[in-house]
């Protein structure tokens, strides 16, 4: 036995291999027991922290993240280990060591205040915060842990601020307060003069569930390597009093912000493209069939009585025709001008220039197939162009989780429709 080190076979194996790594990594045992998937485990960390030291020599130094103490039951603990004479970066670690709350506020001194960092996920590296060393210092960033002992690592690193002077990435704002509710908004802008294309994106959720944080970091990354903005909003939910047409008003109330603001994120209002998932493509194809008509404009705000216009709709499995939901009952209450019904979506009326619809074949509860081809055909009567892809083998759940797979596929369609329809 050696103190302070503990087995290869450990029921637990990557929660205890991680939360030595604030010290020296030595696990005890016989490797040739470990399964595959282990030892792919166990690989993947030691090449990512043999990186970590060539980059940072993080293992001369170490410090205790604020407001965090040793390893103890119940509680949450930390460490970082950050190059204090270069200032350019280093690792930290958390762990949640059957702590009741689920998530903590991360704090970070020994960082240049001026200069801009990237917290990136180990796991996955991908960005979740940038922030200069003051903000990180004094307003820090959130991470939430499902699992009652889990453990996380992030790199810390600086970012070259002649590159990225102007890239703003996840970067949260407001849009409007209700008492006890606010609509949030996660901007990401490319580095440039711009002005740059935009993508609002409305999450999903049976309107009842989500936040602008559905969408990840890899997918804001994915449009900002197109150089495209990407904003993910939010609406007010059934528990919020959300009751239709309310999140209809509050993703039209977003655009109109969105606009406003668009030169201070040097974004172009005029090329707004809106999409959704799920509830959210519900949303999305109702902003871009209604954004030129009175009927669902907000009716709070500075955004009253106004009416616009947007470029194109990407619908990611969209609830078109709500008489084939039982549960569509719960949202669209005693309105029934749905996409199958109402005039306003059989007029041809619509400015908004182009609609892609996204859909599984095996969709049979939110989003048959039938229905997505039927609004395809209401859609060429308005004069748009549309455009329609159903994935074999795939239904609403993987839709709406976003499988790695289906978003591959949908990516493929997704890129030249922008490149035709935003740029």
């Amino acid at each position: 036995c050696v103190l302070g080190n503990l087995a290869l076979d450990s029921k637990n194996l990557e929660f205890d291999f991680l939360s030595l790594v604030g010290t020296l990594p030595i696990m005890l045992g016989d490797p040739r027991k470990l399964s595959d998937n282990e030892r792919k485990m166990l690989k993947s960390w030691s090449t990512w922290l043999r990186k970590m030291q060539e980059t940072y020599d993080y293992m001369v130094y170490r410090q205790d993240l604020p407001c965090f103490g040793e390893p103890t039951e119940g509680h949450w603990d930390g460490w970082a280990r950050i190059n204090t004479d270069t200032q350019e970066g280093g690792i930290i670690g958390v762990f949640r060591q059957g702590a009741i709350e689920e998530g903590r506020l991360i704090t970070i001194n020994w960082l240049k205040a001026d200069e801009i960092y990237a917290v990136i996920n180990a796991r996955d590296g991908d960005i979740i915060k940038e922030m200069t060393g003051d903000q990180l210092k004094n307003e820090g960033f959130r991470v939430s842990m499902e699992r009652e002992y889990q453990g996380k690592l992030f790199e810390i690193k600086k970012i070259d601020k002649r590159e990225e002077s102007k890239r703003v990435f996840m970067e949260e704002h407001t849009t409007w307060s209700f008492p006890g509710r606010e609509l949030k908004a996660l901007i990401s802008v490319p580095p440039g003069p711009g002005p740059f294309p935009v993508v609002m994106a409305i999450h999903g959720g049976a309107f009842n569930g989500g936040n602008c944080h559905r969408f990840s970091p890899g997918m804001h990354q994915h449009f900002l390597d197109m150089e495209i903005a990407f904003i993910s909003v939010e609406y007010r939910l059934l528990k919020d009093g959300g009751k239709h047409p309310v999140a209809i008003r509050d993703c039209l109330h977003n655009v109109y912000w969105i606009k406003d603001h668009a030169l201070d994120f040097h974004m172009d209002p005029e090329r707004l493209t809106v999409m959704g998932s799920s509830a959210g493509a519900y949303l999305a194809m109702m902003v871009g069939l209604t954004c030129n008509d009175t009927l669902y404009q907000p009716g709070y705000g500075p955004y009253q009585n106004r009416t616009t216009s947007i470029q194109a709709v990407i619908s990611h499995a969209a609830m078109y025709d709500w008489k084939a939901i039982e549960e569509g009952e719960s949202y669209i209450g005693e309105y029934r001008d749905d996409m199958s019904a109402s005039s306003v979506y059989l007029s041809a009326g619509t400015t908004t220039k182009a609609f892609l619809l996204l859909g599984g074949e095996d969709d049979v509860d939110w989003s048959p197939a039938l229905s997505a081809r039927t609004m395809q055909k209401r859609l060429k009567k308005t004069g748009s162009h549309s455009e329609l892809y159903l994935r074999e083998e795939t239904d609403h759940v993987g839709l709406y989780k976003m499988e790695k797979e289906f978003v591959r596929w949908a990516f493929e369609k997704i890129d030249p429709f922008l490149d035709k329809y935003s740029k």
